[in-house]
């Protein structure tokens, strides 16, 4: 993609977690994560704060429908995507990535 195109895109989608200046994680749609010890279960915590255009809440179950429609879509999010084994949404307003390896 170029970079008009991702520019359009930041303009109307966010990301879960983004890259700072110096490349480090930093938190968007994802408030925080965790990392299991084996490092196959990532536990993404939506933010509470997280709003659609029309003022309607972002909750885990939008982001596993839109995982879940990228992965059916068989775009790029799938190309990211795999190595999981399951994409589900978990206690507290959570979404539990789970990989093969």
């Amino acid at each position: 993609s170029g970079d008009s195109e991702i520019a359009i895109l930041n303009a109307v989608y966010d990301y879960l977690i983004d890259t700072d200046a110096a490349f480090n994680l930093a938190p968007r749609l994802a408030s925080s994560w965790e990392v299991s010890d084996d490092g196959l279960a990532y536990t993404l915590h939506i933010r509470q704060d997280a709003v659609f255009h029309d003022g309607s809440p972002v909750t885990a179950d939008d982001v596993l429908w839109t995982l879940q429609w990228q992965l059916a879509a068989e775009g790029t999010v799938a190309n990211l995507l795999a190595d999981a084994v399951s994409v589900e949404t978990g206690a507290d307003n959570t979404v539990v990535i789970t990989l093969t390896a």
